[in-house]
C-alpha cells in the first residue's frame, strides 16, 4: 500500500521525538548504562531522519551532541 510523504515524515519524527524523550528520562532517573545503550538507538532514529529529509544535519548532530554529554555528567 502507499504511503504519503507526509506519512513517512512525520513517522520518523515521532520516532526520533519518543526516542529522545525516553532517553532524557533515564537521564534523569541518573541511569547511565541505559542510557548509553538508549543513545544508540537515538543516534540511529536521528541519522535515518537526516537520511530521508526529515531533519537537517545540523540538527541532528547538535541533538546527538547535547545529549551525549547529558550523558557524561552522569555518574
Amino acid at each position: 500500500m502507499y504511503c504519503l510523504p507526509s506519512t513517512i515524515y512525520w513517522r520518523r519524527k515521532d520516532k526520533v521525538s519518543r526516542a529522545v524523550k525516553s532517553l532524557k528520562k533515564l537521564i534523569a532517573s541518573g541511569k547511565k548504562k541505559e542510557a548509553e545503550a538508549m543513545m544508540r538507538e537515538v543516534q540511529s532514529a536521528l541519522d535515518k531522519a537526516v537520511k530521508g529529509k526529515t531533519l537537517k544535519k545540523n540538527t541532528a548532530a547538535r541533538k546527538k551532541s547535547r545529549l551525549s554529554k547529558l550523558i557524561k555528567k552522569l555518574q
